[in-house]
């Protein structure tokens, strides 16, 4: 999971300038970035590798079919390439290029990804017990819920909320999730489900081929509200019918991989329960059938979230 998308913006001439401040003023600088990574022979590999496949995110924050991300995070995970080669690939040359002809916002947007990658690698070497508990001790003592079913539900992309269920099953099918719906899906678990961040973390290092222990960490603990961030948790309560409605609002995603809402009006396709008998039937999709109703009601379980927190932090 990465921080959320940033708006596009207009294109710039001195995108070159403006992405070396963005790396400098992002939590670590890039030139720490060949921690973790066998960088000796991998800076050749990876110049000879065609990088102008794996692009910034310079588009709109929408979801695919178009490629929005880099996909570039396997290659450092498994050690093929560092970071810092994939940032000295791009400044001395093609992101100016692609800068022009999108915009510079996005470009530094994706040098904020690498710094965070390099952020909690750090993060995680000067407090490992990160790696198994709350880097927050006030969130400690945050009481979970034990249910298996609910569980087996998220990971199987069935708790009928179709960017949840779309995200889970992208991830299943590929390895990969795009970053929206990480920040989705990890929300939902943890704070619509209540369920322990630690079975998110475990389930995502399982199957992430971009996953890596300090990165997995990070996000989880960043999405969950218990991590190095200082955001509050109320500020982290994705709900997931109106992150459809702003980041697929055309259905593409969603229709990609849960087949089911293919012919859900798009009026419906975040809310499928609200469709009426008739519609559902001229869609093909009759709920509790064809697809599930929602496992729990976003609103209400947004309360008890917060009652959550508020209890833990005393």
């Amino acid at each position: 999971m990465s921080r959320p998308f940033p708006r596009a913006a207009t294109t710039s001439s001195t995108s070159r300038s403006r992405a070396r401040r963005a790396a400098s003023r992002s939590p670590s600088s890039h030139r720490s970035f060949a921690i973790g990574a066998r960088s000796s022979g991998a800076r050749c590999t990876a110049r000879r590798r065609s990088w102008s496949r794996c692009r910034p995110a310079c588009a709109p924050a929408r979801f695919p079919p178009a490629r929005r991300t880099a996909r570039w995070q396997p290659h450092c995970a498994s050690g093929e390439a560092a970071a810092r080669t994939a940032l000295a690939t791009w400044l001395d040359g093609p992101i100016d290029g692609y800068a022009e002809t999108h915009n510079a916002v996005g470009v530094e947007a994706w040098i904020r990804q690498l710094c965070w990658r390099d952020f909690y690698a750090h993060v995680l070497l000067a407090h490992p017990g990160n790696a198994r508990l709350e880097h927050q001790a006030t969130y400690r003592d945050l009481e979970w819920e034990d249910d298996a079913e609910a569980f087996d539900a998220w990971r199987e992309g069935r708790t009928g909320y179709p960017l949840v269920d779309a995200g889970m099953r992208q991830l299943a099918r590929t390895g990969w999730m795009h970053n929206r719906a990480r920040l989705t899906v990890g929300s939902f678990l943890t704070k619509d489900l209540h369920l322990d961040w630690r079975l998110g973390e475990r389930h995502f290092e399982a199957l992430l081929l971009d996953g890596e222990p300090a990165q997995n960490n990070g996000n989880w603990q960043w999405v969950t509200s218990v991590g190095v961030d200082p955001a509050p948790y109320f500020r982290r309560l994705f709900n997931p019918i109106l992150q459809q409605r702003k980041f697929d609002p055309d259905g593409a995603y969603v229709r990609r991989w849960v087949p089911e809402l293919r012919d859900v009006p798009d009026e419906r396709l975040a809310e499928p329960w609200q469709m009426s008998d008739d519609e559902q039937r001229a869609a093909g999709c009759v709920i509790g059938r064809d697809y599930p109703p929602p496992i729990v009601v976003h609103a209400d379980e947004r309360r008890r979230a917060i009652e959550r927190y508020r209890a833990a932090a005393g």
